[in-house]
């Protein structure tokens, strides 16, 4: 996953049954703050296009501390 400010972290997208899982590695910054592991339920829709869009339905406990 690349953010915004350049840095890149590993995740794994998963999913079945529609129900679809984000989980992001821990990370640090640019700016050198330190970030846990998190996870999201997310939901997919199909749009115009050939294209899909995705949103984050809500943030599940990673498990990682």
């Amino acid at each position: 996953i690349a953010f915004a400010d350049g840095v890149m972290a590993g995740g794994t997208l998963k999913g079945s049954d529609g129900r679809w899982e984000l989980e992001v590695d821990p990370y640090t910054t640019a700016a050198g703050t330190d970030i846990a592991a998190k996870r999201w339920q997310l939901a997919f829709r199909h749009v115009a296009g050939n294209r899909t869009r995705f949103r984050i339905e809500r943030k599940l406990f990673s498990g990682h501390s």
